[in-house]
């Protein structure tokens, strides 16, 4: 006899070759999985490398992570507060995905301006997926542009159709 339950938990996140964010189209170029099956993927377009990126999507998975958006909302929020570069951040709860934008200023570690919008998915059986969208941008960028630049991600992602795949 199938029991239906120990089927729903034994579900996966399954990432995908590519992925289309942004008017680009990325490709795996790095992955990292633990052995509690938590998992980083990390794309790249250009054939860039994850060392040497001007825009990267890399989708985080916790399979342990079942919340709803908010309570991970709260949590980015509590651990942008306390993060020492200080980024300046927007999060938002929409349905039932949870966004991010943060921008980090450049430092003597990262001499770049760094902007990412994130899109969390809260997947019942199978975890959180976090969607994660960064670009690189040169010391001495105008701020404000960039901020309305990630702004204006942030609303392509929340419009994009893309859904995490468990199986």
């Amino acid at each position: 006899m199938i029991i239906p339950s120990l089927i729903a938990a034994a579900l996966t996140f399954a990432a995908p070759e590519q992925m289309a964010q942004a008017g680009h189209v990325y490709k795996q170029a790095y992955q990292q999985k633990a052995n509690n099956g938590r998992a980083i993927y990390e794309y790249t377009d250009n054939n860039e490398s994850v060392q040497n990126w001007t825009r990267l999507v890399t989708l985080n998975y916790t399979p342990q992570l079942r919340v709803d958006a908010q309570t991970w909302a709260n949590a980015t929020r509590k651990a942008l507060d306390a993060n020492p570069a200080k980024p300046a951040h927007q999060l938002d709860v929409k349905g039932a995905n949870a966004y991010a934008q943060m921008v980090f200023e450049p430092d003597a570690a990262n001499p770049e301006y760094e902007a990412n919008v994130q899109k969390s998915f809260h997947v019942a059986d199978c975890g959180t997926v976090i969607l994660q969208y960064a670009v690189k941008y040169p010391k001495g960028s105008d701020l404000t542009t960039i901020k309305a630049e990630n702004a204006r991600i942030a609303v392509q992602l929340e419009q994009d159709t893309w859904q995490p795949a468990c199986q």
